[in-house]
């Protein structure tokens, strides 16, 4: 390859370089426009979803729809999938901290305390389910601390009387790095799972209304 092909060659990289790079300076620019038109989600919340006591309400047409699972039965049976997966869709949006009213159209009169039923029976389970990984994260975080401090505190007493252990040096950093993961799981574990708790409560707690209803036989 001769000195000529190689500086052409350098030259194309570098200004394809320069145009990924004013591309993407163009791209921020206008995120940052589109983000400036958005509706402030307050906003947003208050005019979609909230009325006039503070109460986020969802609205779920269940007219001609398939209301439960086919593959569920007796004890066991539970509301169609795609009727949680659309309203744990709209719920996403609104914050853990605002109650919510589910409103279900189109449901026959006979059906309405068994599907209300279903609902929280559903969602009572992924509350129970949230506050478990909570308690499980708590026993975590501790029995790591313990583990950690324990294996500081033989450290410095080897250190101490200078015994001549093969790889004591070693307790250090296993012991650092055990309470620095139970640091990371008492704080940022724990907080996303916190959320996701909220969350779960926020469902728990849901009101149920059915209008529009149509009368069953």
């Amino acid at each position: 390859m001769t000195t000529y092909t190689v500086a052409v060659l350098d030259a194309g990289a570098k200004c394809g370089k320069i145009r990924l790079m004013n591309r993407l300076k163009q791209m921020k620019q206008q995120i940052k426009a589109y983000e400036q038109r958005q509706q402030p989600l307050p906003d947003y919340l208050k005019a979609e979803y909230l009325d006039a006591t503070g109460v986020a309400v969802v609205d779920v047409n269940l007219a001609g729809q398939t209301l439960y699972n086919p593959l569920t039965m007796g004890q066991q049976q539970d509301l169609d999938p795609a009727l949680y997966a659309t309203i744990d869709e709209k719920v996403y949006n609104i914050p853990s901290v605002v109650p919510v009213m589910i409103r279900c159209h189109g449901v026959a009169s006979k059906e309405q305390s068994h599907v209300q039923s279903l609902f929280n029976k559903h969602y009572d389970f992924i509350l129970r389910d949230k506050k478990q990984d909570l308690r499980r994260n708590a026993i975590k975080s501790w029995l790591l601390y313990l583990l950690g401090i324990a294996l500081l505190a033989l450290y410095f007493v080897l250190a101490k009387v200078q015994l001549n252990v093969v790889g004591y040096e070693v307790l250090s950093i296993v012991a650092t790095f055990i309470i620095w993961e139970a640091t990371d799981a008492a704080i940022l574990q724990r907080h996303s799972l916190r959320v996701a708790y909220l969350e779960a409560a926020q469902m728990a707690l849901a009101q149920y209304t059915f209008v529009n209803t149509t009368r069953g036989k």
